[in-house]
């Protein structure tokens, strides 16, 4: 008795010691494979974004500058990047065209102007060199207000142009407050200073107030950059600056845009189908690498969250 007690007792501590050694052998294994993983992720990081296509830039080419997502000074699309990559464009010494590649929903005011700016004062500097916007699926907006810099505008048949107008939002849970039985405390210094707390109830004056002063303000600036950069092309139609977009074939009627075409049809005109190189800059880290969309969508809810601050939004 006391013997199988005895090999039970030795057969479990055996057991035992063996379960850890495995548990210890799979976590040198999982330390080993994830070193690996950090290792080539992240030489794939360097190389894919220190590669240039140098065979392009010594032959004739189209310069092409990304205008893809939201404008926003940490966004996709920023003045940094942005004025930096059309400097590079425009100073190449074998590029023939500078073509903004636009498809954007719009966002910043401030972004949008820094870059149809810049965009002005680079077309002064390389006459020569023409500037074409191709818009792919959406150009609105901010998108709008940067591309209207350009001496040729083209789209697609389906494209959407214009949303020349301007916005600020924000939500209101004041009745959801109510309902609860929940109070909102806030101190503050200036009695209009909480104006776009979505904890509290709506400030007519202040509301007001930036309408006139605000918005309003912009949006004259708005249609001041598209009716300079755009000229006589531009038509009289009253529901031109209210916000409204259009469908490619009527934006150009419009005078918002030029023709059809796409980058293939740029690219053959003024140099050859494959003469076109990429300035974009990519704002990339590491960690977009390890974990791709799930960054995006965390930025995402990053982004909206922001909606209930004072935001403006061409």
């Amino acid at each position: 008795m006391d013997d199988s007690r005895e090999t039970f007792h030795e057969n479990l501590i055996s057991g035992m010691l063996g379960e850890q050694r495995r548990n210890r052998i799979w976590g040198y294994v999982f330390k080993f494979c994830f070193l690996l993983y950090l290792f080539f992720t992240s030489i794939s990081f360097m190389f894919l974004t220190g590669v240039s296509d140098t065979e392009a830039q010594d032959e004739a080419h189209i310069a092409i500058v990304d205008l893809l997502g939201g404008i926003d000074r940490k966004g996709s699309i920023n003045s940094t990047t942005t004025v930096k990559a059309l400097k590079s464009a425009f100073e190449a010494e074998n590029s023939v065209a500078v073509v903004l590649n636009a498809d954007s929903p719009g966002g910043s005011p401030v972004q949008s102007d820094i870059i149809n700016r810049e965009i002005q004062r680079l077309k002064k500097e390389y006459p020569e060199k023409p500037l074409i916007a191709v818009i792919g699926d959406v150009c609105a907006s901010g998108c709008y207000y940067i591309v209207s810099a350009a001496d040729e505008i083209l789209v697609n048949p389906t494209s959407l142009v214009g949303s020349i107008g301007v916005k600020m939002s924000g939500f209101g849970y004041t009745g959801a407050m109510n309902r609860v039985g929940v109070e909102r405390r806030t101190i503050s210094a200036g009695d209009h200073k909480t104006m776009m707390d979505p904890f509290s109830p709506e400030d007519e004056f202040a509301t007001t107030h930036l309408k006139e002063h605000v918005l309003s303000k912009t949006h004259e600036e708005f249609i001041r950059v598209v009716s300079e950069g755009r000229g006589d092309k531009i038509d009289n139609n009253p529901n031109l600056f209210n916000g409204l977009v259009w469908a490619g074939y009527e934006s150009i009627e419009l005078g918002l845009a030029d023709g059809i075409g796409s980058l293939h049809d740029v690219a053959r005109e003024y140099a050859t189908e494959d003469g076109h190189h990429n300035y974009t800059i990519q704002r990339r880290s590491l960690k977009d690498w390890f974990f791709g969309s799930a960054v995006e969508l965390v930025n995402s809810i990053i982004t909206e969250s922001d909606y209930a601050k004072l935001r403006m939004e061409l």
